[in-house]
């Protein structure tokens, strides 16, 4: 079985999986999921339709759709965490949160989940070598590099 180590934004993925010979692989998953949306403030909010429904109706219709966005995302990610045993959450922002979430409420992956942590932003290296240093193994012997993209 291998250890699995996923480093998450709200733009991007990247998967690490290491098994029992120390080869390490790793994935790349963009994510789908609209991060500029526009703010409806200013004269707006302050219109006499805001408070019926107005600019309010349309802020909930983006946020519905921005929250239908991670889900799939986050779907696509957990299809990739088949045969682990254990598996390690990282990135900045509240995004590992959310995966952490999306992955305790499956029942086939709830267990799996051994820590959630915060880091910055990091190169592929960097998440490779703190997926390695956080299972406290060495430099792998053989790196396999596949990457997928989401549509």
């Amino acid at each position: 079985m291998d250890k699995v180590g996923v480093w998450i934004n709200q733009r991007e993925a990247y998967i690490v999986r290491v098994n029992g010979r120390g080869e390490v692989q790793t994935e790349h998953v963009d994510s789908s999921v609209e991060h500029n949306h526009k703010s409806m403030g200013g004269h707006f909010a302050a219109s006499p339709n805001a408070s019926k429904g107005g600019s309010g109706r349309l802020e909930l219709k983006l946020h519905e759709r921005r929250e239908h966005e991670f889900a799939h995302f986050f779907k696509d990610i957990m299809a990739r965490l088949s045969k682990m045993d254990t598996l390690v959450i990282l990135g900045p922002g509240p995004t590992k949160f959310k995966l952490a979430k999306a992955v305790s409420d499956k029942k086939s992956l709830s267990q799996k989940i051994e820590s959630v942590l915060s880091t910055d932003k990091m190169t592929q290296n960097q998440i490779i070598a703190k997926v390695l240093n956080y299972y406290q193994m060495s430099r792998p012997r053989k790196k396999i590099t596949r990457s997928r993209q989401l549509t």
